[in-house]
C-alpha cells in the first residue's frame, strides 16, 4: 500500500499518455489502432476485453468506501455501495492479478484492502503539492470524480500532453449511457461549447486533446479518431466488446448490460 502520492510526482516527465473513460463513444473505438503510450483507466475498462492490448499502468476507483464490506457500511447515505459489491469483489481480484497495474483508491478505503499495488488518492494527500496549489487556493477537489482524478494523476506524473477517450459526458454531449451498456435510443443534446472552468487548470501543464468523430464540444482540443489511428470508426455493441462470462457479472449490477 502508498499513502505517499508524491512518490509518482514526474515518474512520466515530458511523456504523452491517454486517459480512458466509459462513454458511449469507445463503441466505435478499436483499442488496437491506438499507439504505444501508457493509459491511465477508470470505471469498468478492465471488463473490455481488449483491456490487455493496451499500455495500462494506473487505473483510478476513487468512489469513497468502494471496498468497504457490507456490515461495516453503516451509513444511510452508503447503502447503495451494497448493490455493487458483486464488482467491487470483481475488482479485488483484478488487482490481484495486476500486479503491473497500480489502482489507485479514495484513501477512505485503507482499511478495506491491503494489496502492494494500491496507492491511495485524497486531496489532503497533496496539499503540499506545489502542482496543486492554484486547485485549492479555488476550493477545486482533484479527485472529486473520475474524470478530474485520473487528469489530476496524469498532471502529478509529469505527462505533457493527454488524450482523452470516453469522457463524453464532459466532452461531447449529455449522456448517461456506458460503453459497457446496450445502446438505447434516446434523445440527447451535443453540448454547445460549454466551457468547464476547472480544465482550465490542468491545461496549464499538459495539452490535452479530446480524440472523437463527433468533434468536441468543450474548451478542450479535438483529435479526429481517423487522423488519430487511420481507422474508421465501426461501430460495435456492448456484447462485441465484453467477454460473455464478464458480461454475465455486469448485467447482475448494471440494468442496461
Amino acid at each position: 500500500m502508498i499513502f505517499n502520492l508524491n512518490l509518482f510526482e514526474d515518474r512520466h516527465k515530458g511523456e504523452t499518455c491517454y486517459i480512458l473513460g466509459d462513454g458511449p463513444s469507445l463503441k466505435e473505438f478499436d483499442y488496437n489502432a491506438l499507439r504505444g503510450y501508457p493509459s491511465i483507466c477508470c470505471g469498468m475498462q478492465a471488463f473490455h476485453k481488449d483491456f490487455d492490448k493496451i499500455d495500462v499502468k494506473y487505473y483510478s476507483l476513487v468512489e469513497p468506501y468502494l471496498f468497504y464490506p457490507d456490515w461495516m457500511i453503516v451509513s444511510k447515505k452508503l447503502q447503495y455501495l451494497k448493490e455493487h459489491r458483486i464488482i467491487t469483489n470483481e475488482f479485488r481480484k483484478i488487482i490481484s492479478i495486476k500486479k503491473n497495474i497500480t489502482f489507485f483508491l479514495n484513501l477512505s478505503n485503507f482499511l478495506a484492502i491491503r494489496n502492494k499495488n494500491v496507492a491511495f488518492a485524497h486531496r489532503y494527500l497533496l496539499k503540499k503539492n506545489t502542482k496543486f496549489f492554484k486547485f485549492f487556493e479555488q476550493e477545486i477537489d482533484p479527485f472529486a470524480g473520475s474524470f478530474s482524478a485520473t487528469l489530476s494523476l496524469a498532471l502529478l506524473f509529469g505527462f505533457k500532453k493527454v488524450y482523452l477517450l470516453g469522457f463524453d459526458a464532459f466532452t461531447i454531449k449529455q449522456s448517461r449511457q456506458r460503453w459497457y451498456e446496450k445502446t438505447i435510443d434516446q434523445e440527447i443534446r451535443l453540448f454547445d461549447n460549454i466551457h468547464h472552468k476547472f480544465l482550465d487548470l490542468y491545461k496549464e501543464e499538459m495539452e490535452i486533446l479530446n480524440i472523437s468523430s463527433e468533434g468536441t464540444m468543450c474548451n478542450l482540443k479535438n483529435e479526429d479518431y481517423f487522423r488519430h489511428t487511420g481507422s474508421k470508426p465501426e461501430f460495435r455493441e456492448n456484447h462485441e466488446l465484453i467477454a460473455k462470462e464478464s458480461l454475465e457479472l455486469l448485467k447482475e449490477r448494471f440494468v442496461n448490460a
